[in-house]
């Protein structure tokens, strides 16, 4: 399923802030099936 990938995609950026001893926050931004942004909180 299509959001499996959006899903996972932010469960990576919310472990690398984490890993950076920050808050497990995680976001992607989808648009026409394809990402065209994703971050975590710095």
């Amino acid at each position: 399923m299509a959001t499996d990938i959006y899903f996972n995609e932010s469960i990576k950026k919310a472990v690398k802030g984490l890993i950076e001893r920050r808050i497990l926050i995680g976001s992607v931004l989808a648009h026409k099936g394809q990402i065209i942004g994703k971050g975590h909180n710095k």
